[in-house]
């Protein structure tokens, strides 16, 4: 669950609503999966955290499941609150994915559903630092003084490299989007007005081979 017809960016726009309308939802392949009378159904999310998406996903299983399969399995998102190794799982994965070296900057954009996702992304940017990617940022959309603070370090390191704008999202249909709170491109355009030179990227991690194999092999 959770991915989409972003990992097909070649496909034009009407084409690619015909593949998302094509694919089965998490509800219809639970549905086709009771029809096997299994003993058991695991689900396992490739969403990155809680919030609604997840929540929604929650619902449809148990909307299809209920009453007709013994077991039914969820594992928690790719960041997990209560472990510090998915954090480091994730940093491992994003890290190879998007192929990072100790000179790059980057600064990956996640948005806040809740106040409990903010300790994730610290504890995600503390296994970033553990394998000595310092020049790794993670913030939230909703957090601007963040976004402020990584801006002004860079400046007094007189950083005259290129930052990197990754959407800290599994599928991101383009961009991250939370509310009103802006998007990575918003986000962009701020440290060019800083002085920066940034290269936006607007697409999710699920769009990475290195990301989906990660996924896998985890």
């Amino acid at each position: 669950t959770g991915t989409d017809a972003v990992s097909i960016p070649v496909l034009s726009q009407d084409l690619r609503q015909e593949f998302i309308t094509s694919t089965m939802s998490v509800r219809e392949a639970c549905q086709r999966a009771v029809e096997d009378q299994p003993e058991r159904i695991l689900i396992f999310p490739t969403i990155m955290i809680y919030g609604p998406m997840y929540d929604k996903m929650l619902r449809e299983v148990h909307e299809a499941t209920d009453d007709k399969v013994h077991d039914v399995r969820i594992m928690p998102p790719v960041l997990n609150p209560d472990s510090l190794e998915s954090s480091n799982r994730a940093a491992a994965l994003i890290e190879k994915a998007l192929k990072i070296h100790k000179n790059d900057r980057y600064i990956l954009i996640g948005y806040e559903t809740d106040h409990a996702i903010r300790p994730m992304y610290h504890h995600l940017r503390e296994a970033f630092l553990e394998k000595g990617l310092d020049g790794v940022h993670v913030v939230c959309l909703k957090d601007r003084e963040g976004l402020s603070m990584v801006a002004a370090d860079l400046r007094k390191m007189q950083y005259g490299g290129t930052i990197v704008i990754q959407p800290l999202a599994t599928n991101t249909n383009g961009h991250v989007l939370e509310e009103d709170s802006g998007d990575s491109k918003t986000v962009a355009e701020m440290f060019r007005r800083f002085g920066f030179q940034v290269k936006e990227t607007h697409k999710g991690l699920a769009c990475y081979p290195e990301y989906r194999k990660g996924l896998i092999r985890n």
